[in-house]
């Protein structure tokens, strides 16, 4: 059964599941922000409403899709611009150093409608950033370090910053473009040493203290990031 949307006030838009084989309502929030509930399909809908208001502590404290703020910094080089304007429909464009949505005068952008837009309108900053910026660096590095690799791709990787195949073929996160350069760097070189070592061995890891000696501290420092809009 597809999921069942609800605008609940103060939490926003909900996805409503219902699942023959559930017995408990379930709760869980995506990387994206998604607040998503799974209940039994014998329950009414109102009862996943009262157990998301009752959460909604929790749902704050685990959703990573914070608010984003007029003039706010997305990624290296694009400034957020939230711009009222007399039509009545949610609308963005996204330039080469700038991003702007446009949104009703009776609206106020911190509503739901006009966060998602521009959440939307990140992510397409970010990944313009990536596609621009990563594969010359990446081809940089790999030249100071002595790797080789296929080809290059950028995407949204919902968990991991990067990956690579035993084909030698990597793909980077466009959420990378958030990152303090130094971890930016970390991730590459950690990629191109898989082209050398397809695990996480020993041998992987002396790979990367060659070019990254402060790898530990630069594996702890990633672990305070996810791939998700940071919002200031």
């Amino acid at each position: 059964m597809p999921a069942k949307l609800f605008d609940v006030p103060d939490i926003g838009t909900i996805r409503v599941y219902k699942r023959k084989g559930s017995r408990n309502i379930r709760l869980s929030v995506t990387s994206d922000g998604v607040v998503r509930v799974t209940m039994p399909s014998w329950l009414p809908y109102r009862s996943a409403l009262t157990f998301v208001r009752q959460k909604q502590s929790w749902i704050q404290q685990n959703n990573t899709k914070r608010l984003l703020h007029h003039q706010q910094v997305i990624g290296i080089d694009h400034k957020l611009y939230f711009t009222p304007h007399r039509s009545s429909t949610i609308s963005s464009q996204v330039g080469e150093s700038t991003l702007t949505i446009f949104y009703p005068s009776s609206m106020t952008f911190s509503d739901n409608e006009v966060q998602e837009a521009a959440h939307v309108a990140a992510k397409k900053a970010l990944k313009k950033q990536a596609i621009r910026i990563l594969p010359g660096r990446l081809e940089s590095l790999a030249e100071q370090t002595g790797h080789t690799y296929k080809s290059v791709s950028i995407r949204h990787l919902k968990t991991r910053w990067g990956s690579c195949n035993s084909n030698q073929e990597i793909t980077l996160n466009y959420y990378l473009m958030q990152l303090p350069w130094e971890l930016i760097d970390y991730v590459l070189v950690h990629e191109l040493s898989h082209t050398v070592h397809m695990n996480h061995s020993q041998q992987f890891w002396e790979e990367v203290a060659k070019f990254q000696p402060r790898y530990k501290e630069m594996k702890k420092q990633i672990k305070q990031y996810q791939p998700s809009i940071i919002s200031g």
